[in-house]
């Protein structure tokens, strides 16, 4: 996969679909902002994504299918994006 974007290799249980479309849904001042990204591959429990993403970024990973975008959150354990 050729790419400029960096790819971020997250648990696949924090991107959801909606409408053939796949997110990750990221903490932006204690709120969830629905991030599209585009699948580059996967391995065991791991999906490789690129988009909007940002190392070191907290993400939203279980629960993500029922969260709305600008919800409140609070981060009980952090989970942040690693390059």
């Amino acid at each position: 996969y050729a790419s400029d974007k960096p790819i971020y290799c997250i648990p696949a249980m924090a991107v959801t679909s909606r409408e053939s479309q796949l997110y990750v849904n990221r903490v932006i001042a204690e709120h969830v902002s629905a991030t599209p990204v585009e699948s580059v591959s996967q391995t065991n429990d791991s999906l490789c994504v690129t988009g909007g993403l940002t190392s070191g970024e907290p993400i939203v990973i279980a629960g993500g299918a029922f969260v709305e975008e600008g919800q409140a959150v609070t981060i009980l354990r952090g989970a942040l994006v690693k390059s």
